[in-house]
């Protein structure tokens, strides 16, 4: 600062002081909005269903990206028109699949219940990879599929998912055929575990291998 008188050079270091303060001050705002979680990206499921997923094309190497409760509604929902045959998912969030908070649910419960990835008539036969995100529900008569079924040659894979809360019957599936279940891991309470066709992981199985 030569040449610069002293009064010059307090305002200077005045300027450069406030501007070091908003700068500091500034990042840790970035960071809050980073985090944030905007309506797009809620995780716990207020009933409705999406109209699409979030990204990708369904192929192996871009699967359909699943972010949060209503777009794994419309995954279900979809379950009426196709079975998912050769198509891939990924799950892009933890995801609640009703409304409520969870730690109190015992008295107060939520208003939205889970009904299930596929049906008897037209099970899902697709591929569907948690990522190791968890899936928690609160007393949903199925778990997170209701039926599930590839063929020899085109075998089904359900991989990485975690379940918690509590769930009526089978937290990942209630009946698979042709199945591979692999890395899923079960937190939920299975309520009607005394029935039969009732497990941990699933419930019936057929030409399926269920491993870590």
């Amino acid at each position: 600062m030569k040449g610069i008188n002293n009064s010059k050079k307090i305002k200077l270091l005045l300027v450069l002081l406030g501007i070091s303060l908003l700068v500091f001050a500034f990042f840790p705002t970035l960071g809050r909005y980073k985090h944030r979680t905007s309506h797009y990206d809620l995780t716990e499921w207020d009933g409705s269903v999406a109209s699409k997923y979030r990204s990708g094309s369904g192929t192996e190497v871009d699967p359909y990206i699943i972010s949060n409760g209503s777009e794994f509604a419309y995954f279900s929902s979809q379950l009426k028109h196709t079975d998912y045959k050769g198509v891939y998912f990924e799950l892009g969030n933890d995801i609640v699949l009703n409304k409520g908070n969870a730690s109190d649910w015992a008295t107060n419960a939520p208003g939205e219940t889970w009904p299930g990835i596929g049906t008897k008539d037209l099970p899902f036969a697709g591929t569907f990879d948690g990522q190791g995100h968890t899936v928690t529900f609160q007393n949903a008569m199925w778990g997170m599929f209701g039926f599930v079924a590839g063929k020899s040659g085109a075998v089904v894979t359900i991989q990485n998912v975690k379940t918690a809360g509590s769930v009526q019957r089978s937290p990942i599936a209630h009946e698979v055929t042709f199945t591979h279940i692999i890395g899923c891991i079960n937190g939920a309470t299975v309520t009607k575990a005394n029935e039969n066709y009732v497990g941990g992981i699933v419930g019936s199985v057929e030409y399926t291998q269920v491993g870590s």
